[in-house]
């Protein structure tokens, strides 16, 4: 007769086991890594299941339950906890997974499955009696056991490694860290299980099986693949891509996930205006509460913070909401950082109007004001328009180089940013040819004076690089609002006619100088 401490010694393990392989399924069937330690939980109740089978059935039975239950499904459970552990490692270590790999895992079960059908299983006399137990007690076994079990122990302390140094995230890190302390021990109850299964049998299979069941356990509970309500909304709301913070109605910080820490470089802060550090951004931090508190919500509401550490500025879009909970107020509130989506809109605008060699605004630029500004304009307006052309220009990249000639257009485009300042507007039209929009003067001398500036200037500043000295010799048009026309193109014309006559005179007087020389 079987004794009854045989049935408690497997059955509990197995109810157990079996429990939480149902809860599994029920809560989180569809995830991959939920279905592997399914399987390898039902293989090895099955592993269990032999073990009571071996201690109630008729003798002539052992063997092939033995054969099945305990060979096979232990190595399914195996495979299947590899198969898991390359899961993870893909998924936490962002690697491209290879069905080819996978296979590799499943190998040793195709060998089990080919040796019964060759005829290697073991007989009845294989097992002996020892006190309540029966036990295989061959050299075979004992090496077939050691060698699947040590080498799949082996190849998971591995892959435990690898993902320790190599998964991108913390969770990940801990993952792979509990794998390698669960098989450390379970090697080391394999161990014990080995040398004790011929002196104390009873301890060495419930040291092994507690030891595994354990193990299950610790892990479905460490990876929460049965989580609660509560778990899953904390691990959404640690992992989403969005900074989150919770506060309370006195802004003491509640929560708050791994972008918002690492936005202001939180460490324990409890309070808004510690978390924030900077008095910069204690004011921004007063401003946003003020705006949630006054619409009691916010959707793209833009603030600039600095960053703790490099005090550089950050722009951050918030979305913010009040949240009631009985008599309490919660803010619950989000942000992205855009600093660079910003900075490349920023400069994609700068570049749109501004001229990329000189820093002076464009033609595009120029145009879309001066248009703007004339269609406000009356009649009795005194504006005026000057263009400017760089006498010889083609000799200096012709003898000196491009480059010099660039340095010599940056170095007009100072000249004329010295003299004019805002309202006026300084812009570069392309190639060496600038152009300037007078507002409001007073008078007809001011534009006078304006053009005898340039000249005395470009006179007076002389280029200098290494040992180069170039004098600029401009040639300069002008054209007045609305004596010469009262649209830009009209003004436009006027000031091109006038620049080359000015430009022929300069020619004309040069080549005088030549004669006389």
């Amino acid at each position: 007769m079987t004794n009854p401490a045989i049935y408690l010694l497997f059955i509990i393990p197995i109810f157990i086991l079996t429990f939480i392989i149902v809860k599994l399924l029920l809560n989180n069937s569809k995830m991959v890594e939920t279905r592997l330690l399914s399987i390898a939980l039902i293989s090895f109740c099955l592993v269990l299941l032999e073990g009571l089978l071996r201690h109630t059935l008729l003798s002539k039975y052992i063997p092939f339950s033995f054969s099945i239950l305990m060979g096979l499904c232990l190595l399914i459970s195996l495979s299947t906890l590899l198969h898991l552990m390359y899961v993870l490692l893909v998924k936490y270590c962002h690697l491209q997974s290879h069905s080819f790999i996978v296979t590799l895992f499943y190998i040793p079960i195709l060998c089990q499955v080919l040796a019964l059908f060759l005829g290697f299983s073991p007989s009845i006399e294989d097992f002996s009696v020892q006190n309540i137990w029966i036990i295989p007690n061959t050299l075979f076994h004992t090496v077939w056991v050691f060698g699947i079990v040590s080498v799949h122990i082996m190849v998971a302390i591995i892959l435990s490694a690898f993902g320790i140094f190599h998964a991108q995230s913390i969770h990940g890190k801990n993952a792979f860290r509990f794998f390698l302390i669960a098989y450390s021990l379970f090697f080391t109850a394999f161990i014990f299980t080995l040398f004790l299964k011929d002196y104390f049998p009873a301890l060495s299979i419930l040291l092994f099986m507690v030891m595994t069941s354990i193990i299950f356990i610790v892990g479905i509970a460490k990876f929460e693949l049965i989580p609660s309500l509560t778990s899953r909304y904390q691990t959404m709301f640690e992992v989403s891509p969005t900074a989150i913070i919770l506060l309370s109605n006195e802004y003491e910080v509640l929560e708050y996930n791994h972008h918002a820490r690492n936005t202001f470089h939180a460490t324990s802060s409890r309070s808004l205006l510690d978390l924030l550090h900077t008095i910069h951004n204690q004011k921004q931090g007063i401003l946003l509460m003020k705006a949630l508190k006054d619409s009691k919500g916010l959707s793209n509401f833009i603030l600039d913070f600095e960053n703790p550490s490099t005090l550089q500025t950050m722009i951050l879009v918030f979305e913010a909401t009040i949240i009631s909970v009985g008599s309490n107020e919660y803010y619950y509130i989000m942000w992205r950082d855009i600093t660079n989506d910003t900075e490349k809109e920023l400069l994609a605008q700068y570049l749109a109007y501004h001229d990329a060699l000189t820093g002076l605004h464009n033609r595009a630029y120029f145009v879309q004001h001066v248009e703007a500004f004339i269609n406000q304009s009356t009649s009795t307006d005194l504006h005026a328009l000057i263009l400017i052309d760089l006498n010889s220009f083609k000799q200096i990249n012709d003898n000196y180089g491009h480059s010099v000639g660039d340095l010599v257009l940056q170095h007009m485009a100072s000249i004329l940013q010295f003299l004019f300042k805002d309202p006026h507007i300084v812009a570069r039209l392309g190639g060496d040819e600038y152009v300037l929009f007078l507002q409001n003067l007073q008078s007809i001398e001011e534009l006078e004076l304006a053009i005898a500036a340039i000249q005395q200037r470009c006179e007076a500043d002389i280029f200098h690089f290494e040992d180069i000295q170039i004098t600029i010799s401009p040639s300069i048009g002008h054209s007045i609002y609305a004596v010469d026309g009262d649209t830009l193109e009209q003004l436009l014309h006027v000031s091109d006619v006038n620049m080359y006559i000015n430009k022929a005179a300069i020619k004309q007087q040069q080549a005088l100088l030549t004669e006389k020389n």
